[in-house]
Protein backbone atom coordinates (compact mmCIF):
# COMPACT_ATOMS: atom_id res chain seq x y z
CA UNK A 1 0.00 0.00 0.00
CA UNK A 2 1.20 3.80 -0.83
CA UNK A 3 0.78 4.01 3.28
CA UNK A 4 3.33 1.57 3.45
CA UNK A 5 5.28 3.02 1.05
CA UNK A 6 5.35 6.38 2.33
CA UNK A 7 5.72 5.41 5.65
CA UNK A 8 9.04 3.95 4.74
CA UNK A 9 10.54 6.68 2.15
CA UNK A 10 9.63 9.66 3.29
CA UNK A 11 12.81 11.43 4.21
CA UNK A 12 14.07 9.59 1.41
CA UNK A 13 14.95 9.13 -1.90
CA UNK A 14 12.05 6.94 -4.03
CA UNK A 15 13.44 3.96 -5.83
CA UNK A 16 10.96 1.30 -6.43
CA UNK A 17 11.29 -2.16 -7.70
CA UNK A 18 7.76 -3.19 -8.68
CA UNK A 19 4.69 -1.75 -8.42
CA UNK A 20 1.04 -3.79 -8.00
CA UNK A 21 -2.43 -2.74 -8.14
CA UNK A 22 -4.59 -4.61 -5.69
CA UNK A 23 -8.30 -2.67 -6.64
CA UNK A 24 -8.00 0.65 -5.15
CA UNK A 25 -5.06 -0.02 -3.05
CA UNK A 26 -1.21 0.62 -4.42
CA UNK A 27 1.67 -1.58 -2.84
CA UNK A 28 5.18 -1.66 -3.80
CA UNK A 29 8.33 -2.67 -3.03
CA UNK A 30 11.29 -0.82 -2.52
CA UNK A 31 14.44 -0.13 -2.66
CA UNK A 32 15.99 2.92 -1.22
CA UNK A 33 18.69 4.91 -3.21
CA UNK A 34 19.57 8.83 -2.81
CA UNK A 35 17.56 11.36 -4.74
CA UNK A 36 21.08 12.55 -5.36
CA UNK A 37 22.32 9.77 -6.89
CA UNK A 38 22.51 10.00 -10.73
CA UNK A 39 24.76 7.29 -12.21
CA UNK A 40 23.92 7.14 -15.45
CA UNK A 41 20.38 7.61 -18.25
CA UNK A 42 19.53 7.69 -21.28
CA UNK A 43 17.93 9.73 -23.79
CA UNK A 44 16.48 8.60 -26.81
CA UNK A 45 17.69 5.37 -26.48
CA UNK A 46 21.05 7.14 -26.17
CA UNK A 47 23.66 6.66 -23.08
CA UNK A 48 24.06 9.88 -21.42
CA UNK A 49 25.85 10.99 -18.00
CA UNK A 50 25.52 13.71 -15.46
CA UNK A 51 27.06 14.99 -11.87
CA UNK A 52 25.30 15.21 -8.84
CA UNK A 53 26.39 18.81 -8.77
CA UNK A 54 24.74 19.42 -12.06
CA UNK A 55 21.73 17.82 -11.70
CA UNK A 56 21.47 19.87 -8.02
CA UNK A 57 21.87 23.76 -9.61
CA UNK A 58 19.43 23.07 -12.08
CA UNK A 59 16.70 21.20 -10.26
CA UNK A 60 17.14 22.53 -6.53
CA UNK A 61 16.67 26.24 -7.87
CA UNK A 62 13.11 26.78 -8.26
CA UNK A 63 10.34 26.35 -5.51
CA UNK A 64 7.60 24.41 -6.59
CA UNK A 65 4.12 25.00 -4.90
CA UNK A 66 1.79 21.98 -5.08
CA UNK A 67 -1.70 23.96 -5.35
CA UNK A 68 -3.95 21.53 -3.38
CA UNK A 69 -7.45 22.85 -2.97
CA UNK A 70 -9.43 20.47 -0.45
CA UNK A 71 -13.12 19.40 -0.22
CA UNK A 72 -14.98 16.59 1.29
CA UNK A 73 -12.42 13.89 -0.62
CA UNK A 74 -11.36 12.68 3.30
CA UNK A 75 -11.33 9.32 1.66
CA UNK A 76 -8.73 10.19 -0.75
CA UNK A 77 -6.45 12.76 0.76
CA UNK A 78 -3.72 11.04 2.32
CA UNK A 79 -2.68 9.16 -0.86
CA UNK A 80 -2.40 12.56 -2.88
CA UNK A 81 -0.74 14.49 -0.11
CA UNK A 82 1.78 11.56 0.09
CA UNK A 83 1.80 11.12 -3.83
CA UNK A 84 3.34 14.91 -3.53
CA UNK A 85 5.63 14.25 -0.69
CA UNK A 86 6.90 11.32 -2.34
CA UNK A 87 8.66 13.99 -5.46
CA UNK A 88 11.76 13.75 -6.95
CA UNK A 89 12.09 17.16 -6.63
CA UNK A 90 13.13 19.54 -4.16
CA UNK A 91 11.92 21.99 -2.98
CA UNK A 92 8.56 21.69 -2.76
CA UNK A 93 5.79 23.48 -1.08
CA UNK A 94 2.45 22.02 0.03
CA UNK A 95 -0.60 24.63 -0.28
CA UNK A 96 -3.38 23.12 0.59
CA UNK A 97 -6.90 25.29 1.12
CA UNK A 98 -9.30 23.31 3.01
CA UNK A 99 -12.89 25.07 1.63
CA UNK A 100 -15.14 24.05 4.42
CA UNK A 101 -15.55 20.50 4.24
CA UNK A 102 -18.56 18.65 5.88
CA UNK A 103 -16.54 15.45 6.68
CA UNK A 104 -13.13 15.18 8.14
CA UNK A 105 -10.59 16.42 5.40
CA UNK A 106 -9.45 19.63 7.31
CA UNK A 107 -8.35 16.96 10.29
CA UNK A 108 -6.91 14.80 8.05
CA UNK A 109 -4.70 17.43 6.52
CA UNK A 110 -3.66 18.59 9.91
CA UNK A 111 -2.56 15.24 10.99
CA UNK A 112 -0.72 14.71 7.61
CA UNK A 113 1.36 17.85 7.68
CA UNK A 114 2.53 17.24 11.40
CA UNK A 115 4.53 13.89 9.91
CA UNK A 116 5.92 15.74 7.35
CA UNK A 117 9.57 15.73 8.04
CA UNK A 118 11.67 16.42 4.90
CA UNK A 119 14.20 19.75 5.05
CA UNK A 120 12.68 20.77 1.14
CA UNK A 121 9.05 20.47 1.72
CA UNK A 122 7.77 23.76 3.44
CA UNK A 123 4.00 23.41 4.30
CA UNK A 124 0.82 25.91 4.12
CA UNK A 125 -2.61 24.58 5.20
CA UNK A 126 -5.18 27.10 5.93
CA UNK A 127 -9.00 26.85 6.25
CA UNK A 128 -12.02 28.98 5.25
CA UNK A 129 -11.64 30.60 8.95
CA UNK A 130 -8.12 31.57 8.44
CA UNK A 131 -7.11 32.15 5.23
CA UNK A 132 -6.77 35.55 5.47
CA UNK A 133 -4.12 35.30 7.85
CA UNK A 134 -2.32 32.69 5.66
CA UNK A 135 -1.72 34.56 3.20
CA UNK A 136 -0.64 37.72 5.07
CA UNK A 137 2.09 35.81 6.33
CA UNK A 138 3.17 34.58 3.30
CA UNK A 139 7.20 35.60 4.22
CA UNK A 140 7.36 33.22 6.91
CA UNK A 141 8.69 29.78 6.72
CA UNK A 142 5.64 27.74 7.04
CA UNK A 143 1.32 28.46 7.94
CA UNK A 144 -0.37 25.04 9.33
CA UNK A 145 -3.95 25.73 10.51
CA UNK A 146 -4.82 24.86 13.97
CA UNK A 147 -8.53 25.77 13.53
CA UNK A 148 -10.88 23.08 14.69
CA UNK A 149 -13.18 21.94 12.16
CA UNK A 150 -16.57 22.24 12.72
CA UNK A 151 -19.40 21.38 10.08
CA UNK A 152 -19.31 24.17 7.52
CA UNK A 153 -22.02 23.81 5.33
CA UNK A 154 -22.13 27.49 3.16
CA UNK A 155 -18.78 28.41 3.67
CA UNK A 156 -17.24 27.25 0.76
CA UNK A 157 -17.09 29.86 -2.03
CA UNK A 158 -16.12 27.15 -4.96
CA UNK A 159 -13.30 25.16 -6.32
CA UNK A 160 -11.88 28.62 -8.26
CA UNK A 161 -11.94 30.30 -5.13
CA UNK A 162 -9.88 27.83 -3.77
CA UNK A 163 -7.06 27.41 -6.11
CA UNK A 164 -6.76 30.59 -6.14
CA UNK A 165 -6.59 31.07 -2.13
CA UNK A 166 -4.00 28.00 -1.91
CA UNK A 167 -2.11 29.92 -5.10
CA UNK A 168 -1.67 33.04 -3.10
CA UNK A 169 -0.91 31.45 0.27
CA UNK A 170 2.09 29.67 -1.82
CA UNK A 171 5.52 31.24 -2.71
CA UNK A 172 6.70 29.47 -5.51
CA UNK A 173 8.13 30.54 -8.32
CA UNK A 174 6.20 27.79 -10.22
CA UNK A 175 2.47 26.44 -9.33
CA UNK A 176 2.07 22.40 -9.84
CA UNK A 177 -2.21 21.97 -9.59
CA UNK A 178 -3.00 18.77 -7.88
CA UNK A 179 -6.47 17.60 -7.01
CA UNK A 180 -7.10 15.87 -3.44
CA UNK A 181 -8.38 13.13 -4.62
CA UNK A 182 -5.64 12.57 -7.31
CA UNK A 183 -2.19 11.19 -7.40
CA UNK A 184 1.07 12.00 -8.89
CA UNK A 185 3.70 9.68 -10.51
CA UNK A 186 7.20 10.76 -8.28
CA UNK A 187 8.87 12.32 -11.25
CA UNK A 188 5.79 14.52 -12.33
CA UNK A 189 7.01 17.70 -10.42
CA UNK A 190 10.87 17.48 -12.25
CA UNK A 191 9.82 16.65 -15.79
CA UNK A 192 7.02 19.41 -16.14
CA UNK A 193 9.75 22.19 -14.02
CA UNK A 194 12.66 20.71 -17.14
CA UNK A 195 10.13 21.65 -19.95
CA UNK A 196 8.52 24.79 -18.23
CA UNK A 197 11.80 25.84 -17.86
CA UNK A 198 12.04 25.89 -21.81
CA UNK A 199 8.65 26.65 -22.55
CA UNK A 200 8.42 30.22 -20.02
CA UNK A 201 4.71 30.87 -21.48
CA UNK A 202 3.33 27.77 -21.41
CA UNK A 203 0.91 25.73 -19.20
CA UNK A 204 2.15 21.79 -19.35
CA UNK A 205 0.25 19.16 -18.89
CA UNK A 206 0.53 15.36 -19.01
CA UNK A 207 -1.22 12.11 -20.16
CA UNK A 208 -3.33 10.61 -17.15
CA UNK A 209 -4.12 7.06 -15.87
CA UNK A 210 -7.96 7.05 -15.64
CA UNK A 211 -9.23 5.48 -12.12
CA UNK A 212 -11.04 2.95 -12.36
CA UNK A 213 -9.54 1.69 -15.26
CA UNK A 214 -13.12 1.12 -16.55
CA UNK A 215 -14.28 4.34 -16.72
CA UNK A 216 -14.50 7.06 -19.67
CA UNK A 217 -12.69 5.02 -21.98
CA UNK A 218 -13.54 7.94 -24.77
CA UNK A 219 -12.46 10.62 -22.93
CA UNK A 220 -9.18 9.63 -21.82
CA UNK A 221 -8.17 8.70 -25.06
CA UNK A 222 -9.27 11.99 -26.58
CA UNK A 223 -7.61 14.21 -23.83
CA UNK A 224 -4.19 11.56 -24.11
CA UNK A 225 -4.27 11.73 -27.67
CA UNK A 226 -4.61 14.90 -28.95
CA UNK A 227 -2.03 16.46 -31.26
CA UNK A 228 0.17 18.75 -29.48
CA UNK A 229 -1.32 21.88 -31.86
CA UNK A 230 -4.84 20.59 -31.17
CA UNK A 231 -4.32 21.75 -27.38
CA UNK A 232 -5.27 25.26 -28.80
CA UNK A 233 -7.43 24.26 -32.03
CA UNK A 234 -9.88 22.32 -30.25
CA UNK A 235 -10.47 24.61 -27.21
CA UNK A 236 -13.98 24.81 -28.35
CA UNK A 237 -15.14 21.12 -27.91
CA UNK A 238 -13.47 21.05 -24.22
CA UNK A 239 -10.36 21.70 -21.58
CA UNK A 240 -7.88 20.47 -23.79
CA UNK A 241 -5.23 20.38 -20.67
CA UNK A 242 -7.36 18.63 -17.54
CA UNK A 243 -6.53 21.14 -14.41
CA UNK A 244 -5.00 18.38 -12.23
CA UNK A 245 -2.25 17.72 -14.27
CA UNK A 246 -1.19 21.63 -14.85
CA UNK A 247 2.33 23.18 -14.03
CA UNK A 248 2.82 26.70 -14.92
CA UNK A 249 4.77 29.82 -14.10
CA UNK A 250 3.79 32.23 -11.29
CA UNK A 251 3.60 35.26 -14.13
CA UNK A 252 1.32 32.86 -16.38
CA UNK A 253 -0.89 32.20 -13.81
CA UNK A 254 -0.70 36.02 -12.95
CA UNK A 255 -1.26 37.18 -16.61
CA UNK A 256 -3.89 35.23 -16.53
CA UNK A 257 -6.05 36.95 -14.08
CA UNK A 258 -6.49 33.68 -11.82
CA UNK A 259 -9.23 31.48 -11.68
CA UNK A 260 -13.27 33.18 -12.44
CA UNK A 261 -15.23 32.27 -9.16
CA UNK A 262 -17.81 30.79 -11.62
CA UNK A 263 -18.77 27.72 -12.71
CA UNK A 264 -16.02 25.48 -15.29
CA UNK A 265 -13.37 27.93 -13.72
CA UNK A 266 -10.97 25.60 -15.50
CA UNK A 267 -12.33 26.32 -19.21
CA UNK A 268 -12.33 30.19 -18.48
CA UNK A 269 -8.89 29.75 -16.93
CA UNK A 270 -7.59 28.06 -19.79
CA UNK A 271 -9.18 30.61 -22.01
CA UNK A 272 -8.00 33.74 -19.95
CA UNK A 273 -4.21 32.45 -20.35
CA UNK A 274 -4.40 31.90 -24.35
CA UNK A 275 -6.15 35.20 -24.69
CA UNK A 276 -3.58 36.78 -22.79
CA UNK A 277 -1.24 35.16 -24.71
CA UNK A 278 -2.58 35.94 -28.00
CA UNK A 279 -2.65 39.24 -27.47
CA UNK A 280 1.45 39.37 -26.61
CA UNK A 281 2.07 36.87 -29.86
CA UNK A 282 -0.83 37.43 -32.07
CA UNK A 283 -1.86 33.48 -31.77
CA UNK A 284 -3.02 31.08 -29.23
CA UNK A 285 -0.07 29.10 -29.31
CA UNK A 286 -1.13 26.83 -32.46
CA UNK A 287 1.53 28.35 -34.70
CA UNK A 288 4.69 26.30 -32.96
CA UNK A 289 3.05 23.28 -33.87
CA UNK A 290 2.90 21.19 -37.16
CA UNK A 291 -0.47 20.69 -38.36
CA UNK A 292 -2.09 17.02 -37.58
CA UNK A 293 -4.00 17.29 -40.65
CA UNK A 294 -1.29 17.72 -43.08
CA UNK A 295 -0.29 14.14 -42.06
CA UNK A 296 -1.73 11.26 -43.73
CA UNK A 297 -4.90 9.98 -41.19
CA UNK A 298 -3.09 6.63 -40.38
CA UNK A 299 -0.65 8.49 -39.15
CA UNK A 300 -2.62 11.34 -37.20
CA UNK A 301 -2.61 11.25 -33.03
CA UNK A 302 -6.05 11.08 -32.32
CA UNK A 303 -9.16 10.37 -30.76
CA UNK A 304 -9.71 6.98 -32.88
CA UNK A 305 -7.55 4.63 -30.76
CA UNK A 306 -10.44 4.79 -28.15
CA UNK A 307 -12.17 1.66 -29.58
CA UNK A 308 -8.89 -0.05 -29.30
CA UNK A 309 -8.81 1.91 -25.77
CA UNK A 310 -12.03 0.35 -24.55
CA UNK A 311 -11.03 -2.97 -26.03
CA UNK A 312 -7.82 -3.47 -24.34
CA UNK A 313 -8.44 -6.38 -21.42
CA UNK A 314 -8.98 -5.37 -17.72
CA UNK A 315 -5.13 -6.04 -16.36
CA UNK A 316 -5.04 -8.70 -13.17
CA UNK A 317 -4.74 -7.41 -9.77
CA UNK A 318 -1.20 -8.93 -9.79
CA UNK A 319 -0.29 -7.45 -13.08
CA UNK A 320 2.57 -4.77 -13.38
CA UNK A 321 1.62 -1.62 -15.45
CA UNK A 322 2.42 1.86 -15.67
CA UNK A 323 -1.75 2.56 -15.94
CA UNK A 324 -2.60 0.63 -12.42
CA UNK A 325 0.58 2.15 -10.59
CA UNK A 326 0.10 4.81 -8.54
CA UNK A 327 3.87 5.33 -8.53
CA UNK A 328 5.95 3.35 -10.88
CA UNK A 329 9.54 2.85 -11.25
CA UNK A 330 12.28 1.26 -11.64
CA UNK A 331 15.92 2.18 -9.73
CA UNK A 332 17.52 2.98 -13.37
CA UNK A 333 14.56 4.86 -14.38
CA UNK A 334 14.78 7.11 -11.53
CA UNK A 335 18.30 7.62 -12.34
CA UNK A 336 17.62 8.07 -16.03
CA UNK A 337 14.78 10.57 -15.59
CA UNK A 338 16.37 12.78 -13.78
CA UNK A 339 19.69 13.05 -15.37
CA UNK A 340 17.52 13.39 -18.46
CA UNK A 341 15.78 16.28 -17.12
CA UNK A 342 18.67 17.84 -15.95
CA UNK A 343 20.22 17.26 -19.59
CA UNK A 344 17.11 18.52 -21.03
CA UNK A 345 17.56 21.70 -19.14
CA UNK A 346 20.75 22.79 -19.99
CA UNK A 347 20.77 21.66 -23.88
CA UNK A 348 18.20 23.02 -25.91
CA UNK A 349 19.41 20.57 -29.25
CA UNK A 350 18.74 17.70 -27.01
CA UNK A 351 15.62 18.51 -25.97
CA UNK A 352 14.50 19.65 -29.40
CA UNK A 353 15.08 16.47 -30.47
CA UNK A 354 12.18 15.32 -28.19
CA UNK A 355 9.65 17.16 -29.70
CA UNK A 356 8.94 15.85 -33.44
CA UNK A 357 6.00 17.94 -33.46
CA UNK A 358 7.54 21.33 -32.85
CA UNK A 359 8.25 23.88 -36.18
CA UNK A 360 11.64 23.82 -36.79
CA UNK A 361 11.64 27.54 -36.80
CA UNK A 362 10.17 28.30 -33.44
CA UNK A 363 10.66 30.51 -30.51
CA UNK A 364 9.84 28.14 -27.36
CA UNK A 365 8.58 31.34 -25.81
CA UNK A 366 5.87 30.59 -28.52
CA UNK A 367 4.23 27.69 -26.58
CA UNK A 368 1.20 28.54 -25.12
CA UNK A 369 0.42 24.93 -24.01
CA UNK A 370 2.42 21.35 -24.16
CA UNK A 371 1.71 18.37 -23.09
CA UNK A 372 4.19 15.81 -21.66
CA UNK A 373 3.31 12.06 -23.31
CA UNK A 374 3.87 10.11 -20.48
CA UNK A 375 0.46 9.41 -17.85
CA UNK A 376 2.25 11.17 -15.19
CA UNK A 377 -0.97 11.80 -13.02
CA UNK A 378 -3.43 9.24 -11.89
CA UNK A 379 -6.90 11.17 -12.41
CA UNK A 380 -10.01 9.53 -10.54
CA UNK A 381 -12.99 9.12 -11.75
CA UNK A 382 -16.31 9.46 -9.06
CA UNK A 383 -19.18 10.73 -8.38
CA UNK A 384 -19.59 14.19 -6.16
CA UNK A 385 -16.67 15.79 -7.79
CA UNK A 386 -17.10 19.47 -9.14
CA UNK A 387 -17.00 18.40 -12.29
CA UNK A 388 -20.47 16.78 -12.25
CA UNK A 389 -22.06 19.72 -10.65
CA UNK A 390 -21.68 21.63 -14.37
CA UNK A 391 -24.48 20.63 -16.82
CA UNK A 392 -23.44 20.20 -20.53
CA UNK A 393 -25.63 23.11 -21.15
CA UNK A 394 -24.03 25.64 -19.22
CA UNK A 395 -20.65 24.38 -20.80
CA UNK A 396 -22.19 24.50 -24.56
CA UNK A 397 -23.51 28.55 -23.73
CA UNK A 398 -20.01 29.18 -22.38
CA UNK A 399 -18.05 27.54 -24.85
CA UNK A 400 -20.34 28.82 -27.77
CA UNK A 401 -19.66 32.59 -26.14
CA UNK A 402 -15.84 32.04 -25.88
CA UNK A 403 -16.14 30.92 -30.02
CA UNK A 404 -18.02 34.32 -30.50
CA UNK A 405 -15.14 36.84 -28.56
CA UNK A 406 -12.65 34.73 -30.14
CA UNK A 407 -13.65 33.51 -33.80
CA UNK A 408 -16.07 35.55 -35.31
CA UNK A 409 -15.17 38.73 -34.92
CA UNK A 410 -11.85 37.80 -37.10
CA UNK A 411 -11.68 37.49 -40.74
CA UNK A 412 -13.08 35.39 -42.75
CA UNK A 413 -15.55 34.08 -40.22
CA UNK A 414 -17.39 37.41 -39.56
CA UNK A 415 -18.51 37.44 -43.80
CA UNK A 416 -20.50 34.13 -43.02
CA UNK A 417 -19.53 30.94 -41.99
CA UNK A 418 -20.83 27.22 -42.62
CA UNK A 419 -22.07 24.27 -39.90
CA UNK A 420 -20.92 20.99 -40.22
CA UNK A 421 -23.54 19.03 -38.92
CA UNK A 422 -27.76 19.46 -39.29
CA UNK A 423 -28.34 17.35 -36.38
CA UNK A 424 -29.16 17.93 -32.58
CA UNK A 425 -25.11 19.57 -32.49
CA UNK A 426 -25.27 21.58 -35.20
CA UNK A 427 -28.24 23.45 -34.29
CA UNK A 428 -27.95 23.31 -30.42
CA UNK A 429 -24.61 25.43 -31.27
CA UNK A 430 -26.55 27.24 -33.66
CA UNK A 431 -28.96 28.23 -31.00
CA UNK A 432 -26.39 29.44 -28.40
CA UNK A 433 -25.16 32.02 -30.90
CA UNK A 434 -26.48 35.72 -30.67
CA UNK A 435 -28.94 37.38 -33.26
CA UNK A 436 -25.75 39.10 -35.23
CA UNK A 437 -24.33 35.53 -35.29
CA UNK A 438 -26.86 33.68 -36.64
CA UNK A 439 -27.12 36.06 -39.18
CA UNK A 440 -23.38 34.70 -40.46
CA UNK A 441 -24.26 31.34 -40.78
CA UNK A 442 -24.16 30.50 -44.58
CA UNK A 443 -25.87 26.85 -44.05
CA UNK A 444 -25.68 23.50 -43.26
CA UNK A 445 -23.85 20.41 -44.30
CA UNK A 446 -24.30 16.68 -43.77
CA UNK A 447 -23.67 13.57 -44.62
CA UNK A 448 -27.57 12.25 -44.21
CA UNK A 449 -29.35 11.77 -47.16
CA UNK A 450 -32.28 12.49 -45.12
CA UNK A 451 -30.91 16.47 -43.88
CA UNK A 452 -29.54 16.70 -47.41
CA UNK A 453 -31.64 19.09 -49.36
CA UNK A 454 -34.37 20.16 -46.29
CA UNK A 455 -34.29 23.97 -44.85
CA UNK A 456 -33.37 24.23 -41.21
CA UNK A 457 -35.76 26.59 -39.72
CA UNK A 458 -34.74 29.57 -37.01
CA UNK A 459 -37.92 30.09 -35.08
CA UNK A 460 -36.57 32.95 -33.07
CA UNK A 461 -35.48 32.79 -29.51
CA UNK A 462 -38.35 31.81 -27.82
CA UNK A 463 -39.18 29.08 -30.45
CA UNK A 464 -42.58 31.25 -31.69
CA UNK A 465 -41.62 33.39 -34.76
CA UNK A 466 -39.88 32.59 -37.38
CA UNK A 467 -36.68 34.32 -38.96
CA UNK A 468 -35.59 32.62 -41.93
CA UNK A 469 -34.63 29.19 -43.17
CA UNK A 470 -30.98 27.70 -43.48
CA UNK A 471 -30.66 25.34 -46.04
CA UNK A 472 -28.99 21.54 -45.42
CA UNK A 473 -26.22 20.53 -48.18
CA UNK A 474 -24.19 18.15 -49.01
CA UNK A 475 -21.00 17.95 -48.11
CA UNK A 476 -19.50 19.01 -51.82
CA UNK A 477 -21.01 22.27 -50.87
CA UNK A 478 -19.01 22.41 -48.08
CA UNK A 479 -16.08 25.83 -48.23
CA UNK A 480 -14.25 27.21 -45.47
CA UNK A 481 -14.58 28.66 -42.77
CA UNK A 482 -16.57 26.17 -41.75
CA UNK A 483 -17.40 24.69 -38.26
CA UNK A 484 -17.67 20.57 -37.08
CA UNK A 485 -20.59 19.72 -34.65
CA UNK A 486 -20.07 16.11 -35.66
CA UNK A 487 -18.88 13.78 -32.63
CA UNK A 488 -15.49 12.69 -32.83
CA UNK A 489 -14.95 9.32 -33.03
CA UNK A 490 -18.92 8.23 -33.07
CA UNK A 491 -18.55 7.16 -37.47
CA UNK A 492 -16.35 4.56 -37.18
CA UNK A 493 -14.03 6.68 -39.04
CA UNK A 494 -16.02 8.06 -42.12
CA UNK A 495 -16.49 11.46 -40.48
CA UNK A 496 -12.27 12.12 -40.12
CA UNK A 497 -11.66 10.60 -43.44
CA UNK A 498 -14.50 12.93 -45.03
CA UNK A 499 -12.15 15.89 -42.84
CA UNK A 500 -8.76 15.32 -43.76
CA UNK A 501 -10.17 14.60 -47.47
CA UNK A 502 -10.93 18.79 -47.12
CA UNK A 503 -7.24 19.28 -46.73
CA UNK A 504 -8.62 21.95 -44.31
CA UNK A 505 -6.41 23.71 -41.70
CA UNK A 506 -7.65 23.25 -38.53
CA UNK A 507 -7.74 26.53 -36.79
CA UNK A 508 -7.45 28.64 -39.49
CA UNK A 509 -10.13 27.39 -42.29
CA UNK A 510 -12.10 25.27 -39.47
CA UNK A 511 -13.15 24.75 -35.42
CA UNK A 512 -14.18 21.83 -33.76
CA UNK A 513 -16.88 22.72 -31.60
CA UNK A 514 -18.57 19.23 -30.23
Amino acid sequence: MIEWLYANCKGKALSLAGVRRSENLIWCETASVSRRTFLSAHHDGEAASCTTSRADSIMASSLVSVIIPVRNVAPYLLTALKSAVLQTHRPIELSIFEDASTDDSLHVAQQFVKSVDDDGITIRLSCWQCKDQAIQQREKASYICTCPSPKAEGNNKGIGNARNTAVYQSTGSHLCMLDADDIMQPTRIAKQLASSQHMPNAIIGSQVTRLPASSTHRYTAWINGMSQQQLSTHRFKEVTLITPTWFLPRTVFDKAGGFPPDLAEDLYFLHRHLTAFQQAHGHFGERAWIDPSSQPLHEQPSSLTSELQAKRPKPSHDEVTPVDACVSATPSAHQATMTSTSQQATDPKVTLATWPELRSDVDLREVALFRINEELTIYRHREGSGSYRVSQKFLRAARAKLFQEQVLTTEPWQDGFTIWGAGRNGRQFYQQLSLSNKAKVKMFVDVDPKKIGTDYPDHGPDGRGYVRSIPVHALDKLAPPFVTCVSLDRTQGQFEANLLARQAREGVDYFTFS
